[in-house]
């Protein structure tokens, strides 16, 4: 093999390890990115539905069980 071609596979590899690392990067931005949001669903969504749910119990209306937002 001459140099050339050396130089070539060390920068491919280089590339293949960076691109590695950006995915990386990007799965665990993604999954903090769901994290939050379950976070914020859990505590500001799903307590209101569900005193909404038990108010309608309470007075006796058909509630439906999921609401979609």
């Amino acid at each position: 093999m001459d140099a050339m071609h050396l130089m070539e596979m060390s920068r491919v590899r280089e590339i293949r390890r960076e691109r590695r690392e950006a995915n990386q990067c990007a799965d665990s931005l993604a999954k903090k990115s769901f994290d939050l949001c379950n976070q914020v669903y859990v505590s500001l969504v799903e307590p209101p539905m569900f005193l909404l749910q038990q108010l309608a119990k309470f007075v006796g209306v058909k509630y439906p069980k999921t609401i979609y937002v």
